[in-house]
């Protein structure tokens, strides 16, 4: 009686094949499918894959950079933080920004994404990615992080 026999070995198996197929956009893998070059390294710093439209970047209060305005930034690029980081709780916000135009004045761009990594030397230690095509102009999405330096 072959059909009464446990099925458990085939189930593992669909199992197996299930999850090696499967894949995210974020997560472990992000580090190892995203080479960092060896000049980007350093104590930290973040990695922009992908700005739409406009980012501003704040630590502890103070505007650390703006990356200007344009339609879409796909190629990445690093921001160091090392320089500006003090010993104990740094907060870091990100601000993205939608448009032109950024203050709903004229104009209605629906869709806006971000993908950035935050490291310490060559670990991810934090990341978003976020996108959205039914979104408005101006401050569409905004994120803080506690960074906690000994």
């Amino acid at each position: 009686m072959l059909w009464k026999q446990p099925k458990l070995p085939i189930f593992i198996v669909l199992a197996i094949i299930l999850i090696s197929s499967c894949s995210t956009k974020n997560g472990p893998e992000s580090s190892t499918a995203r080479p960092i070059a060896d000049s980007e390294i350093e104590a930290y710093w973040i990695k922009f894959y992908k700005i739409n439209s406009r980012v501003i970047v704040h630590l502890n209060g103070e505007e650390i950079h703006d990356s200007g305005v344009f339609e879409e930034i796909t190629k990445p690029y690093t921001l160091s933080l090392s320089k500006l980081i003090k010993e104990g709780k740094n907060t870091l916000e990100i601000d993205l920004l939608n448009g032109p135009p950024y203050d709903d004045s004229v104009g209605f761009d629906k869709y806006w994404e971000i993908d950035y990594e935050i490291f310490n030397y060559d670990e991810p230690i934090d990341f978003s990615y976020e996108v959205n095509k039914t979104g408005r102009n101006g401050l569409v999405w905004e994120r803080e992080h506690i960074l906690e330096i000994e």
